[in-house]
């Protein structure tokens, strides 16, 4: 789904406030698919997802953080607008979390800036990623405070920028490969029709190639070349052709007839 701008854009959710099971968008398979359910006797305290056509430092879609007041379901898009962002790290290193709320509950039409978040939503969802690793071996999180809607819309930008780069990156190596894949393609066609060739012809008998010769050389003959027709030809070069086709009577006939002549036995 395309983002609409950098404070108006479309998530999807991968995790409902209320869960302890934590799912996450599979783009190989194209489905949801449970992660792991939360060791600690947490829940999220909000949707949990991600925008689609962005790229964070991690290498990974932006995290995104829906308030609404009821829990959606996992894959719902959900348009929001970027109204703050959780600075914040893990095992990964900077991962931040754009903050949202939805464009379709009135319940959060007043709410434009992250000091217009409830103090209270605040301190749950900075204790809820403080804390919700605590009981994962090699897994950790740290949060930095809150930044406000300018810096996540400069965030979504740049994300959508990255996203943006890696994207044409990849299109322009998809086509320099499919180039290079036909160009060895036609080397190899080109390979096979020469080593046919060669093939058919040295496995034919000696006269059969004999003969194919004198094929080659007759249409040569009939139909002569830029500079060499038959008329351009002396009449004793005529007479060696004429000779070569064992043409009666060729030694009383003029140039004109000779030529009729070799025409018509080739």
């Amino acid at each position: 789904m395309t983002a609409v701008s950098p404070t108006t854009l479309t998530c999807i959710v991968e995790t409902p406030k209320g869960s302890r099971n934590k799912y996450e968008y599979d783009e190989s398979t194209t489905r949801m698919t449970l992660n792991r359910v939360l060791p600690s006797a947490l829940v999220f305290p909000v949707d949990y997802g991600f925008i689609p056509e962005t790229l964070s430092g991690d290498g990974d879609p932006l995290d995104v953080l829906v308030c609404e007041s009821e829990p959606t379901f996992p894959g719902c898009a959900v348009t929001v607008r970027a109204v703050a962002v959780l600075r914040m790290r893990d095992e990964h290193g900077v991962d931040e979390k754009i903050v949202g709320v939805p464009d379709a509950d009135t319940a959060w039409a007043d709410v434009t800036d992250v000091d217009d978040l409830p103090e209270h939503l605040r301190d749950e969802i900075t204790q809820f990623f403080s804390t919700y690793k605590e009981l994962e071996p090699d897994r950790y999180a740290m949060t930095h405070g809150w930044g406000d809607r300018a810096e996540a819309v400069t965030m979504v930008t740049a994300a959508r920028g990255r996203y943006s780069g890696e994207a044409r990156s990849k299109e322009a190596g998809t086509m320099a490969t499919k180039r290079q894949s036909e160009a060895a393609e036609r080397n190899i066609k080109k390979a096979q029709q020469a080593a046919k060739s060669e093939h058919t012809i040295s496995h034919l008998p000696e006269s059969t190639r004999r003969e194919l010769g004198k094929q080659g050389a007759r249409a040569a003959r009939r139909g002569g070349s830029a500079g060499h027709s038959l008329e351009d030809r002396s009449r004793q070069q005529l007479y060696e052709l004429a000779k070569e086709n064992d043409i009666r009577g060729r030694s009383t006939m003029g140039k004109a007839d000779l030529i009729k002549a070799i025409r018509k036995a080739a």
